[in-house]
């Protein structure tokens, strides 16, 4: 099978990352830096290139290393910088990130809107500013919805249909009243499954520009991996009958997934026979999406026509 693509690596500043090896003991390699780090698990198992999603919550300065990482190498790492949309002047940020020729950005959540028992109006919704620039400059957005602002996503989504949204963490809202940590630092989502949203949530299958990462069974199964609790509810046959498979992409949430499951179990999860994926349907999860929809024409190239 062609090398897969690796949407969801959980991005840290380097500083950060050393704090994380000591406290959840990841692999501790002095000499090398979170991307030396990555390269060699991404060469060991065959994944050709990585979506770097930042969880620096800090402006585009803040963002240098994992701008340099993806302008040296722009076909192996892609950025997808956190963009907080109740931060004041984000949308100079965000044109920053445009200029230095980004692909995509992830909202650190959808906003809200001041009123939550009157209908829904799309431009009092805090991150439609930044909704509109996506569609401006042809960014692909990532969100994961939480159970606060779910119910605004289809409004969004339907609202810019030509806005390709990539929904993280196999569509399973975030409650962050209810999360915890276990012992190698990842993040434990305390819930009954499913979650009520989740049928907000399934709705969106029904816009052709929604993508889902199938990534984070670790935070929700009640079962170590291959996470077979989940298939009866969360099972691939539910997500491939509902997007078809050329709407999934794979990820594995590294370095939270480092030593439990392990990289090479991540990228094997679908492949064991429990899931009964057909090979046509595990390629398109492991690489075709994302081939077609991230690996292509950087943004800062439609700002510079516009310009002119």
């Amino acid at each position: 099978m062609a090398p897969a693509i690796d949407c969801s690596i959980r991005y840290f500043e380097q500083r950060k990352f050393r704090a994380l090896q000591l406290r959840n003991k990841w692999p501790k390699y002095e000499d090398l830096s979170f991307i030396d780090c990555l390269n060699e698990e991404m060469n060991k198992n065959n994944v050709r290139a990585a979506v770097l999603i930042s969880e620096i919550d800090g402006g585009f300065h803040q963002h240098d290393e994992l701008l340099a990482i993806a302008e040296k190498k722009p076909e192996r790492f892609i950025a997808v910088p956190l963009v907080n949309p109740t931060r004041h002047n984000e949308q100079k940020n965000l044109r920053h990130y445009i200029e230095s020729g980004i692909r995509a950005i992830k909202l650190s959540s959808l906003g809200c809107h001041p009123n939550p028992f009157q209908p829904v109006l799309l431009k009092r919704i805090t991150s439609f500013p930044l909704w509109e620039m996506c569609r401006a400059y042809k960014l692909t957005l990532f969100v994961r919805p939480t159970v606060y602002d779910s119910h605004l996503l289809p409004h969004l989504v339907s609202a810019f249909p030509d806005v390709n949204v990539v929904v993280e963490s196999s569509m399973v809202s975030l409650s962050p009243r209810k999360v915890t940590t276990d012992e190698w630092g990842r993040p434990r989502l305390n819930l009954p499954l499913p979650t009520m949203d989740r049928y907000t949530l399934w709705g969106l299958s029904d816009f052709p520009n929604v993508r889902v990462i199938l990534a984070s069974q670790y935070s929700f199964s009640k079962c170590e991996w291959p996470y077979v609790d989940l298939i009866n509810w969360h099972g691939l046959e539910n997500f491939i009958a509902l997007f078809g498979a050329e709407r999934l992409m794979w990820g594995s949430d590294f370095p939270f997934t480092w030593i439990n499951p392990g990289y090479e179990k991540c990228l094997r999860t679908y492949s064991v026979r429990d899931f009964d994926i057909s090979p046509d349907d595990l390629a398109y999860i492991r690489y075709k999406t994302a081939q077609k929809l991230l690996i292509k024409k950087p943004a800062a190239s439609v700002l510079k026509s516009r310009k002119t």
